[in-house]
């Protein structure tokens, strides 16, 4: 076999599912529409964080992203439908914003850092874009679980493929004692331990935690892509009442 056609071949396999492997981490190259609610939310045109459709007319994120740049929805556009962290399918423009009334930052480790962007216009279904579908109650300990993110791209321009990592909830004691300092109440620890390295990479900030096309947690935080410790997310469930209220899902 040629060179040429060897690294073909690879690139066929990375960009079409097969494994993918980054300075970063270790996880699955999505298929196009495999995982049809995760979209970029954008900052004058640039991608920044992500997020979740979960209706029609809104997606759900952190709410650190919504306020990173103290700005009014009107600069803000979500992208949907692509695999790809560079390429448009979908365009939509922010219209309103809403993080959660109890935010509160405390240096990166806030509670309820939870928050809904709506857009105009609203996303039309196909196979390429859907909604999850919000939860009834957490997940316990050892339930298998899946989360999915450009993961480094912006330090590694090539790697700009959407991303889905495998792994578990982890018990909350023992995600507290990676960490040096107190987690709120309503974080959910995950982690990917035949991976060895990170769940997600900091880049992936405001991406799902799913399971069976549920969404579980919103990505909240991650001191750094390889270090071996758990990734934090926010609790859907324990803001569902709020994420219903102004939603109206």
């Amino acid at each position: 076999m040629s060179q040429r056609i060897l690294i073909s071949a690879i690139i066929s396999l990375v960009f079409s599912g097969g494994v993918y492997c980054s300075h970063e981490g270790k996880g699955v190259g999505a298929a196009s529409g495999e995982i049809p609610w995760h979209v970029s939310i954008r900052f004058d045109g640039k991608a920044f964080c992500s997020a979740a459709i979960v209706s029609r007319e809104w997606i759900l994120t952190r709410a650190q992203c919504l306020l990173t740049y103290n700005t009014s929805a009107d600069r803000l556009d979500v992208n949907a439908g692509s695999i790809r962290y560079d390429q448009i399918n979908s365009l939509h423009l922010a219209v309103d914003k809403q993080d959660h009334p109890g935010y509160n930052y405390d240096g990166g480790n806030g509670t309820h850092d939870i928050g809904l962007l709506k857009v105009s216009p609203p996303f039309e279904w196909s196979n390429l874009i859907a909604p999850i579908a919000l939860p009834d109650s957490n997940l316990p300990t050892g339930q298998a679980v899946s989360f999915s993110g450009w993961n480094s791209y912006l330090l590694y321009p090539n790697y700009a493929w959407l991303v889905r990592v495998d792994g578990v909830i982890i018990d909350p004691v023992e995600c507290q004692n990676s960490f040096p300092y107190p987690l709120h109440e309503l974080a959910i620890c995950a982690d990917a331990p035949e991976i060895g390295q990170s769940f997600e990479c900091p880049h992936d900030t405001g991406g799902p935690l799913f399971a069976d096309r549920v969404l579980y947690g919103v990505n909240t935080w991650k001191n750094g892509c390889d270090l071996a410790e758990p990734s934090v997310f926010i609790s859907v469930f324990d803001h569902i009442d709020w994420i219903r209220n102004v939603t109206g899902v």
